[in-house]
């Protein structure tokens, strides 16, 4: 009889440890940032990711578990939680380009407006947005080809590429979201068991994690800190947050 107890007590410890080491379900970092993890192999993450530099992060893809690491592989979310555009109208004159970034229904200032040949990286032209994110680009001067797109950016933002000859002589309005949407960049939340619960720590980009602090860093610190906070000369390493089910 006690050796019968003693059995049950191990399987049931081993049964709830296997449970409990399945991540699925909504995993929370605080109301508004989650985890969703399916168990048909799907995930949906929207964390906010950073240092002193906070940016929001959305994702959806597929995922594998392995060694205490789901490893995520980014799919293209849908039209409403991504950047996209819309044609409003063709212009009489073929060689320009009017656009209006918005984000929801307000209009995005400066945002960073670059065309670039995508196979050199040389950048044609840049310009940026008006107060009411309006902008009107002449493009006589650039030799239009599929390989050149043109871009758009701002801090805290998605970025968003377009092909510049589905969009030459036309009138667009660019729907850029408000937190980055992750495409191609693969992502990894660290699977930690305690005695009651299930974590997820992330999101941890891999393959970026040790690079040292880029431009648009630099000027998100310069806006959002003061002077005597201003630091350059080390990799801010991101802090990565906790996930717990609830």
């Amino acid at each position: 009889m006690k050796h019968l107890l003693t059995l049950l007590t191990f399987f049931s410890a081993a049964v709830g440890f296997s449970q409990k080491s399945e991540p699925i379900g909504t995993f929370w970092a605080d109301p508004i940032h989650y985890v969703k993890v399916s168990d048909n192999n799907t995930i949906e993450f929207f964390s906010e990711y950073g240092c002193c530099l906070l940016t929001e992060v959305y994702g959806i893809g597929t995922y594998e578990i392995k060694d205490s690491i789901l490893r995520v592989t980014p799919n293209t979310p849908s039209t409403s939680m991504s950047s996209n555009h819309q044609i409003l109208n063709e212009l009489n004159q073929p060689d320009k380009i009017q656009i209006t970034v918005m984000d929801l229904s307000e209009p995005v200032k400066f945002c960073n407006v670059v065309i670039q040949d995508k196979l050199t990286q040389e950048v044609l032209m840049s310009a940026s947005t008006s107060d009411n994110g309006f902008i009107e680009l002449t493009t006589s001067k650039i030799d239009i080809n599929e390989n050149v797109n043109i871009k758009f950016s701002s801090l805290g933002m998605d970025s968003y590429s377009i092909n510049l000859v589905d969009v030459i002589g036309r009138s667009i309005k660019v729907d850029l979201k408000p937190f980055q949407v992750i495409r191609d960049e693969i992502v990894e939340f660290k699977i930690r068991n305690e005695m009651d619960s299930i974590r997820l720590i992330g999101p941890i980009f891999p393959d970026s994690e040790d690079e040292t602090m880029n431009g648009k860093d630099k000027l998100r610190m310069v806006f959002t800190n003061w002077p005597w906070n201003w630091n350059f000369r080390y990799t801010h390493a991101a802090i990565p947050r906790q996930f717990v089910k609830k």
